[in-house]
């Protein structure tokens, strides 16, 4: 496995925050909605108490959300840590990991003993699957992730695709763990998710996080789907106050603000896609994803790389991921979030001065 850096670390060396224009996290633009802050205003003393363990108002406000009984329903200090209970409680012999994906799958699988198998995603093909090809080709008992859309990819896998994964996957005691975290961008979701079948499947467990949509990372929240079976058996292997009390009421209000989730999707069908097209403007640029609040960029090997330009733009106060530690891509390759329209053309304008940059020292070098 990889060392790994997650993006969104705008702290300097003593603690403080820096001054960053932070290109690296998938973080809802539009930040916190003013109905969450009223929440963890109004709830500030709360904090004297333990928190609920039960979850019960936020599991609550999951149910009116997405028709998902409470009973289905295991909640997380962020979807991360549901990933560390889920692979401690079933311990799979074998995990399966379409690579380059997000890392901690393969980190909270490794802590519970599982042996990796990646499944190398290839650039020529957009880093699209057959995936019931995939899924065919899974050993017995084995348990496979599939993060939909992929993180850093973009990649979405259509439902019916999953459903017949699912099938296949059965008949060998495959068992699924669907990622959504990000799903909650797309307004046509319900062609992509299966969170409604894992609360009759005891073989499926769909993660979704709040702290991407809701831009809540600080907080840290999301809940997991699955047979309740399964459910009692996942609260068996955390603890019981995991998620804090602020954390729990401001999910509640995010989950009940449809006019923040509305404009959020309204944003996210077109700014993606236009910043995309401007990248792809730019001279010796492949652009991949465009599906979510975030793209994977790639710098053809002529006009520098992406490890050295994010090196020229985090002198410029501008914080974007690096890829070259994700299994299956290099250093040529870097993730951009989806800000607003500003923050966008900043990092464009940018990454344009770092591609002429380069082109200006090599031809230098020649005449050197």
């Amino acid at each position: 496995m990889k060392e790994f850096v997650h993006g969104g670390n705008v702290y300097n060396a003593d603690g403080t925050k820096g001054k960053w224009l932070d290109m690296s996290a998938n973080i809802n633009p539009f930040g916190i909605s003013e109905s969450v802050r009223r929440a963890v205003t109004e709830h500030i003393d709360d904090i004297v108490h333990y928190p609920d363990p039960k979850a019960k108002a936020f599991k609550a406000a999951v149910t009116a959300r997405y028709g998902i009984d409470a009973d289905a329903v295991v909640a997380g200090n962020g979807a991360a840590e549901l990933l560390y209970v889920y692979f401690h409680a079933k311990k799979p012999k074998t995990v399966i990991l379409p690579v380059p994906t997000f890392s901690e799958y393969e980190k909270a699988a490794c802590a519970a003993g599982s042996v990796i198998h990646h499944v190398r995603l290839k650039e020529e093909d957009d880093f699209a699957a057959d995936w019931e090809a995939v899924i065919d080709s899974c050993p017995a008992k084995a348990c496979i992730v599939l993060c939909n859309p992929n993180n850093p990819t973009g990649n979405l896998i259509g439902r019916e695709t999953l459903e017949r994964c699912l099938k296949a996957g059965a008949a060998r005691d495959v068992q699924f763990v669907v990622d959504e975290s990000f799903l909650d961008f797309r307004e046509d979701e319900a062609l992509y998710s299966v969170m409604d079948l894992a609360s009759r499947n005891e073989g499926l467990f769909v993660l979704r996080s709040l702290t991407k949509f809701y831009a809540l990372p600080g907080l840290r929240l999301g809940f997991g789907v699955t047979h309740k079976n399964v459910c009692k058996q996942l609260e068996a292997h955390k603890d019981c106050w995991n998620v804090n009390t602020l954390a729990q009421y401001a999910g509640a209000a995010a989950l009940k603000d449809e006019a923040y989730r509305e404009k959020t999707l309204a944003f996210i069908k077109k700014e993606p896609y236009a910043m995309a097209e401007k990248l792809r403007s730019l001279t010796g640029l492949t652009v991949f994803g465009g599906t979510v609040n975030f793209l994977l960029v790639k710098i053809k090997p002529s006009f520098g790389s992406g490890t050295d330009c994010v090196a020229y733009l985090r002198e410029r106060g501008i914080l974007v991921r690096p890829c070259h530690m994700y299994e299956g891509l290099n250093a040529q390759f870097m993730r951009l979030a989806v800000k607003n329209e500003r923050d966008n053309e900043t990092v464009i304008k940018e990454i344009h001065n770092y591609i002429i940059s380069e082109k200006n020292a090599k031809v230098k070098r020649l005449l050197d």
